[in-house]
């Protein structure tokens, strides 16, 4: 899975006038430079590539969005737009929950852009929208001897849910399903169903004497339908 946290913002205005940040012109030398694609503001910028045979799973809420970059400019053109999610190589992508927003290459008159496409799709490779979208686990804080874990589970309203604690990182396959099994399954705790909003939150104690330092890991799964399960990425988690 693939959920975002980085964001940032570039602002092309003033190299396009060919002046600084204090309004002074700029030297000769980069007044005829073309910069490349800059992210946008969102839970994540910039595109995400993959290659070779790989698999890709996005998954997500409503407020998380991939942003592709806008394109760069000098006085005399524009840089060229960046693309969210570029597959190469054979790579698939299963997406859903998240936003894709395209890039954008401004016209040198200013007058429009061209946008980027939401995934650029090599030969032989293959994009899925999951139906149902898939499940997403945020974790909200608290990560310290004696506190309290707070987690928020995105999933389809009404299915059942569970989540695993463990203190071992895996990656086992599981027959059927496009994710894996991400951690060892040393407490599973029912959660009982998603609320009709899709959004199910749970707490944890931790217990006071538990050590500094302390790593473990945490996902969730879901059965939005008889015969289906569905699972989270996993959360490292770290007390501080």
């Amino acid at each position: 899975m693939l959920p975002g946290r980085a964001s940032g913002f570039g602002n092309e205005w003033n190299d396009y006038l060919a002046l600084d940040d204090n309004g002074a012109p700029l030297p000769e030398r980069m007044r005829n430079r073309s910069w490349g694609p800059r992210g946008v503001v969102g839970r994540v910028s910039g595109h995400h590539g993959v290659t070779g045979a790989t698999e890709l799973l996005i998954s997500g809420g409503p407020d998380d969005h991939i942003a592709g970059g806008y394109g760069g400019g000098g006085p005399n053109n524009f840089g060229p737009f960046g693309t969210p999610v570029v597959l190469e190589g054979g790579s698939s992508a299963r997406y859903s929950g998240v936003t894709l927003i395209p890039g954008c290459t401004f016209f040198t008159d200013l007058s429009g852009c061209t946008f980027s496409p939401e995934i650029s799709v090599c030969s032989g490779c293959t994009t899925e929208e999951a139906v149902r979208p898939d499940p997403t686990l945020e974790f909200l804080g608290g990560a310290v001897p004696g506190g309290t874990l707070q987690f928020r589970l995105h999933a389809t309203a009404g299915a059942s849910a569970q989540i695993f604690l463990g203190r071992q990182a895996l990656v086992i396959p599981v027959a059927g399903i496009a994710e894996d099994l991400l951690t060892s399954r040393d407490r599973v705790i029912p959660l009982g169903n998603v609320p009709p909003n899709g959004q199910l939150d749970w707490s944890f104690a931790v217990p006071a004497n538990l050590p500094v330092g302390l790593v473990f890991y945490v996902q969730a799964a879901t059965s939005p339908a008889a015969s289906e399960v569905r699972l989270t990425h996993s959360v490292p988690i770290i007390l501080q």
